[in-house]
């Protein structure tokens, strides 16, 4: 079935988690602290962590006092290159059938459905991460 935007829970984790560590930004953040933060599984949110380090966007540090350290400035970071780490690109379906019925050019949802993904992606793509860790401090 074509789709709008999906949005799982190990997207929905990396978002808060990259935000949470954006209001925090001077001292390294643990998976422990904010998995406790959040009440979620520490080693989901571990995977999750380790994805977005592979990429280049969290520098982990080991030991006592470790934990993820942003790689670049958060008003640099923006919810679409989250997003795209976990998801991929976001999705640019014409039709929510699986197979589409028309091809698009007549159809009475997809000027909507290209609306709604042209907004989707502005916001993700405009938005950093900054101005949402005041939600954090």
């Amino acid at each position: 079935m074509g789709t709008i935007l999906k949005i799982s829970e190990a997207t929905t984790l990396a978002l808060h988690a990259m935000i949470y560590i954006a209001a925090n930004p001077e001292q390294p953040v643990s998976t422990a602290k904010i998995a406790k933060r959040f009440n979620v599984s520490a080693a989901h949110l571990s995977k999750v962590m380790q994805r977005l380090t592979h990429v280049g966007l969290l520098k982990s540090l080991r030991g006592p006092n470790g934990g993820f350290l942003l790689m670049k400035p958060a008003n640099e970071v923006t919810l679409l290159e989250i997003y795209e780490v976990i998801e991929g690109p976001v999705p640019t379906s014409t039709c929510l059938l699986e197979t589409p019925a028309c091809s698009g050019d007549v159809c009475v949802i997809s000027a909507l459905l290209r609306n709604i993904q042209k907004e989707v992606n502005k916001y993700l793509k405009k938005t950093t991460i900054d101005k949402q860790a005041k939600v954090f401090k």
